[in-house]
């Protein structure tokens, strides 16, 4: 915490994330096996780190914590256990060569799409809380197209 705190941050928004996340790291320990359920963390937030009694902020702005919380270890365990899955495939992909021409093209494409996807998901959790979950379907096919052929 006095590390972040030597950091220049005119908008606040670093030192705000950090305390989420202390107040989430708190609660997933909270629910650490059974979660508390899918959407619930504005609610749960408020009513037990901020003690106030209406929802204010949506969602603890980190994709693994917010899992936990939500879904406990079990949640916790299947989102590591498809990320070394995907990797293990992005592996296999690599090391076998494709007859499709351009077909490492979009393997590279997709493997820059789940870094980028990945490392935003470590500051936001935008993907897990909104509509456009349903669209890392795109980023998991381009990295899984040229093992399918």
């Amino acid at each position: 915490m006095q590390l972040v705190g030597q950091v220049p941050d005119p908008t606040g928004s670093l030192h705000l994330r950090t305390w989420l996340w202390q107040q989430g790291w708190r609660l997933a320990q909270d629910y650490a096996f059974t979660g508390s359920g899918l959407m619930s963390f504005w609610m749960v937030n408020s009513a037990y780190s901020m003690l106030i009694g209406v929802p204010y902020i949506a969602h603890v702005h980190n994709s693994l914590l917010e899992v936990w919380i939500e879904q406990g270890l079990a949640g916790v365990f299947a989102l590591v256990w498809a990320g070394a899955v995907l990797l293990a495939q992005l592996r296999r992909s690599l090391s076998t060569p494709s007859a499709t021409p351009g077909a490492n093209g979009w393997l590279w494409a997709g493997m820059a799409a789940i870094a980028i996807a990945f490392f935003h998901g470590l500051v936001d959790v935008v993907f897990y809380v909104s509509r456009t979950l349903p669209l890392l379907g795109f980023v998991l096919a381009f990295a899984l197209l040229p093992s399918s052929q």
